[in-house]
């Protein structure tokens, strides 16, 4: 073998790990994002005025007519639940998965985390490959180097 296949043989291998810690990160994020089924239906709830059970859903008290202070809660049930495509969303292109996480951490909170999980693993992963590369350059320009001194 020669020397020019040798100096690029750490780059190759360098590109197969990566190639491989993409696919695994993606698997991890996929499998704890897994959708569970969120359709349950809420407790029922006390009037805060009257006392009266309020019934499943209803915005206001069937006996007194005050607000539910939890009928918004219910409205996001059912659009929330983990998304192993918004995670992977935000794993790819970490900046999307925090703006998706601030705008939709209070109404719905397991789609945010599953972005904010996907930006905060794709940022890691980057940053982790940055140094990986930097280093591969540096050996890589050093072989260079060495051969013509």
């Amino acid at each position: 073998m020669s020397t020019s296949s040798l100096a690029i043989l750490p780059v190759i291998i360098a590109m197969l790990l990566i190639f491989i810690g993409w696919i695994v990160c993606i698997v991890i994020l996929v499998s704890k994002n897994k959708s569970t089924n969120t359709n349950t239906v809420p407790a029922p709830v006390h009037c805060t005025s009257c006392g009266e059970l309020i019934p499943n859903g209803s915005q206001f008290c069937p006996k007194c007519g005050a607000a539910n202070p939890y009928s918004a809660q219910y409205s996001y049930a059912n659009q929330d639940g983990p998304s192993a495509g918004f995670a992977i969303l935000g794993f790819f292109f970490p900046i999307i998965g925090l703006i998706l996480y601030l705008v939709w951490k209070d109404q719905t909170p397991l789609k945010a985390k599953s972005c904010g999980m996907g930006a905060l693993t794709g940022f890691i992963f980057n940053v982790a490959v940055s140094v990986i590369v930097i280093i591969i350059y540096a050996v890589f320009a050093a072989s260079l180097l060495s051969m013509y001194m």
